[in-house]
């Protein structure tokens, strides 16, 4: 379950999917506690925005680590960041070489420049991650053997039009931007995290998905995300 705590930004990279602002929303302590008993035990990611905005962020980071179980091999809390801000990061690094969680920083030519030690420190991250379910730790460039995902500010960089930004995902199989159950700030759950996922619920009242496991953008997305709604209606609402 992705838990995306704000949408707060201190960067504006060009390619950001979510589109992410110095101004956003941050998710309250209650909604992430509902999120946390939820999932239980499973693999959890934090992300954003910049997750370390977050003004409860070492309250909520001592929390999810208290509800996974480690080490991160086994598949239990994620957490990706631009490492902008230094101490933060190097806590994240340290923890993720230590395996009580996984940790990345995000690093293309996108990105603004950070404090050279977080990238020594992320780059040093040894992984044996074995699990096909869960990233390795380390340093994350999205867009090392691809163009960005065509979502958020993204479309404007790769300069499409109205017509093409629909036909993209569609017609040649871009993956998700996040293709695990996804809940925003306000508690709102999603089957993943592409702008037309379908709600499937919400942290207050649980969720049901008819897809679960399986991002919209796979073979159910005409099903899920376009052309057969209406029979998801009860879990649009």
């Amino acid at each position: 379950m992705y838990l995306q705590i704000t949408t707060r930004c201190n960067m504006s990279c060009p390619h950001c999917c979510f589109a992410c602002t110095a101004k956003g929303e941050d998710m309250s302590l209650d909604t992430f506690r509902e999120a946390m008993s939820m999932c239980e035990g499973d693999h959890i990611t934090l992300g954003g925005g910049e997750p370390t905005l977050h003004k409860d962020w070492d309250t909520m980071l001592l929390e999810a680590l208290g509800n996974t179980s480690g080490p991160y091999d086994d598949g239990s809390l994620f957490i990706v960041t631009n490492g902008s801000i230094t101490k933060r990061a190097l806590l994240l690094a340290k923890l993720a070489k230590s395996k009580v969680l996984g940790a990345q920083i995000s690093r293309d030519e996108y990105h603004d420049e950070i404090e050279q030690c977080v990238v020594d420190a992320f780059e040093g991250i040894e992984s044996d991650n074995q699990y096909s379910n869960t990233p390795s730790p380390g340093v994350r460039n999205t867009t090392q053997y691809s163009e960005p995902k065509p979502y958020g500010r993204a479309i404007a960089l790769l300069g499409l039009d109205e017509e093409e930004e629909d036909d993209l995902p569609r017609s040649n199989g871009f993956d998700c931007m996040c293709s695990t159950t996804f809940v925003k700030p306000n508690g709102d759950i999603h089957q993943c995290g592409c702008p037309d996922s379908p709600k499937i619920g919400h942290t207050s009242t649980g969720y049901d998905s008819p897809m679960t496991g399986e991002c919209c953008h796979s073979s159910y997305f005409h099903d899920a995300c376009l052309e057969n709604k209406e029979e998801y209606e009860h879990l649009l609402a």
